[in-house]
């Protein structure tokens, strides 16, 4: 048998026998024997103390406010480009069409779900997904979001009990309330991605670990949870398979009580099981193998193409130690490293269980030439647990103080750990039920900017975003505005001049379609408004060496036009800093970084979205026409 793993003695509510001290003396009818059956019947359905089972609800409670407030942010547009692009669109016709590669880049589990979710919320209405998504995109992607959020507060409870059987109670209440409030965990339960239900299958892995560690020789059930959490885990986000190394080691360190034929047979059955339940979440392993392995391919081949623009750190580990830091938190963080020192030399047997998922998985990761903060979210919940173990080792260090001094201590270091994700999440949460910069600039422009004229709009928005002729915002209409994409006769010409020619204008490649003669081609072609924001300027002035041409652009068009319009997300504090004027295209109140700012992080935020900017171009066929009767563009330029 595996050692028991009682609770450590940083628990403030059990001895270090791992049972509740036993009464003494009295006879049958003795009160304190009364007031021991009292406790028993007091405990919950679910073997805990009512106290600690209120607990972990308040907990879950503070999850779901955290989630669900101000949830149907700025529908029917959705401005998260990965969310309007992904998941909720795939998965209305998930059952109707077969996926390609791009579609598999991410795996199919989110979009499988989501789609029969989709069936049985809209069939009884008489819509299909796509018919529903056409109709009022707004309600698909929140079904989307509310199913992501749910998905996402069911890891705490996960994650509690998980942690309880491997560290104990304190540590298991601390890791549940940082996993509650911790800001990237938090911000991805908001839209509709896989990112936050994966937090949920890791946790599910780490109790199937708890339970292969304690439980009973004859027991499979850990074996079998771990199975299942470890294939659906891969079937929603590829590097969330990780979590298999956690399961492999519990494995492991059964073999010395039950032996290895024993653990053999029982790690097979797990491998079974999680490849059904990969396959189950991610069919086209069988239907399409081939591009299932091209789009694995391509997101490696993607994340080593090269640094991403406007993403100044180089280090992949430098990168990640400072998400965690304001992702999870710097106190929790330092916490974590603690707590993984102290179960390094205390409970060795929990530490070869828990850190090799955290060792490897920084290793895939930061190698690679692409980082980004959501990332990070697989070895989250280890890094509760070890920072919740910290705090109970530091309580442990009380032990001969009165109970209530070590509940009070473990409260006070668990807020302290808290605060700082806490407060950035509520201030988000707060913040992005305002309207959108981009939602305020569509109505300026509706106002200000005449019907058919050109635009140049950079990449910030979805389609969805252009308003209609009539009004209407259905998919597929016809545009307000000519917008600016590419000039057919302008990249036969100059291709070989200006490579940036041969790019799409899309929001990852927007920067680096830009050079300093591209506005001679606006003036001459009638695009004469031209829209910036932070989000694609703001990259080309953090990291200008990789776009030098861009760097030039912007300073160009500065100097070849006015500034019509300028607005802000942040604190005029922030904007206007000593009376400081209009900010430059490449410059903003708040540095750009893809992560804080998609997130809306900073507590500078007033609003979410970029800051946006309209210049109106002066020279060409922009040259002496009032603004309300701007020139049409020219027959051969794109009509968009």
């Amino acid at each position: 048998m595996p050692d028991a793993t009682p609770a450590p003695t940083g628990d403030p509510e059990t001895p270090r026998s791992g049972r509740p001290a036993a009464r003494r003396g009295g006879s049958r009818r003795d009160p304190s024997r009364r007031g021991a059956r009292t406790g028993r019947v007091r405990r919950s359905l679910a073997g805990l103390p009512g106290w600690e089972l209120a607990l972990v609800g308040a907990i879950v409670l503070v999850a779901l406010v955290l989630r669900f407030w101000n949830l149907g942010q700025n529908l029917p547009l959705v401005y998260n480009i990965d969310e309007s692009a992904r998941f909720v669109p795939d998965a209305a016709t998930v059952f109707s069409q077969r996926l390609g590669y791009r579609e598999l880049v991410n795996p199919p589990g989110m979009m499988g779900l989501l789609g029969v979710l989709q069936q049985l919320w809209f069939r009884p209405q008489g819509l299909s997904p796509s018919e529903a998504l056409v109709r009022d995109p707004g309600e698909a992607y929140l079904l989307g979001r509310v199913v992501v959020a749910l998905l996402s507060v069911a890891a705490v409870p996960v994650l509690y009990a998980a942690a309880r059987q491997l560290t104990g109670r304190t540590a298991a209440l601390v890791a549940a309330g940082l996993l509650a409030v911790a800001f990237l965990p938090v911000a991805y339960a908001r839209v509709a991605l896989a990112d936050g239900p994966t937090l949920l299958f890791v946790a599910l892995g780490l109790l199937g670990a708890a339970w292969i560690l304690q439980d009973d020789a004859g027991r499979r059930r850990g074996f079998l949870l771990a199975g299942v959490a470890v294939g659906l885990a891969a079937g929603f986000k590829y590097n969330a398979g990780i979590v298999v190394l956690v399961a492999l080691a519990a494995a492991v360190l059964r073999v010395r009580p039950d032996g290895f034929g024993t653990v053999a047979r029982r790690t097979v059955l797990m491998g079974v099981v999680a490849l059904a339940a990969f396959v189950l979440s991610n069919p086209y392993v069988l239907i399409d193998p081939h591009e299932v392995l091209r789009a694995i391919e391509y997101q490696a081949n993607w994340s080593g193409s090269g640094r991403y623009v406007g993403e100044p750190m180089t280090n992949g580990f430098v990168f990640y130690t400072w998400a965690a830091g304001w992702g999870v938190g710097w106190a929790p963080l330092v916490a974590a490293v603690v707590g993984s020192l102290l179960l390094a030399v205390r409970r060795p047997r929990i530490a070869l269980l828990l850190l090799p998922m955290v060792a490897g998985y920084l290793v895939v990761m930061g190698f690679q030439d692409r980082f980004f903060a959501r990332w990070l979210l697989p070895i989250v919940p280890v890094l509760v647990i070890a920072a919740g173990y910290a705090v109970q080792e530091v309580v442990g260090l009380l032990a001969r103080r009165p109970r209530r001094v070590r509940i009070a201590l473990a409260g006070a270091l668990a807020l302290g750990l808290g605060a700082q994700s806490l407060l950035h999440s509520t201030h988000t949460a707060a913040v992005v039920g305002r309207e959108d910069t981009r939602t305020v600039l569509r109505d300026w422009m509706v106002a200000h900017v005449p019907p058919k004229s050109g635009v140049v709009l950079e990449s910030m928005s979805p389609g969805a975003w252009m308003p209609t002729f009539d009004g209407n915002n259905a998919y597929f209409s016809l545009n307000r505005w000519s917008i600016y994409h590419t000039i057919a006769a302008v990249q036969r010409r100059d291709r070989r001049k200006h490579p940036q020619l041969r790019l799409k204008a899309g929001f990852s490649s927007w920067v680096r379609i830009l050079y300093p003669e591209l506005i001679d081609e606006f003036e001459r072609y009638g695009y004469c408004t031209v829209v910036t924001s932070s989000y694609q300027a703001g990259r080309a002035g953090r990291t200008p060496e990789l776009v030098p041409a861009a760097r030039r652009y912007y300073r160009e068009l500065t100097r070849r036009a006015d500034l019509v319009w300028q607005l802000s997300p942040f604190s005029r504090e922030a904007t206007f800093p000593d009376g400081r004027g209009p900010w430059l295209p490449t410059t903003a109140p708040v540095k750009y970084q893809i992560d804080r700012q998609a997130t809306t992080y900073e507590l500078d935020y007033e609003r979410p979205g970029p800051m946006v900017s309209v210049y109106r171009l002066r020279g060409g066929r922009c040259a002496g026409t009032p603004p309300g009767a701007m020139p049409a563009v020219v027959p051969n330029a794109p009509w968009r």
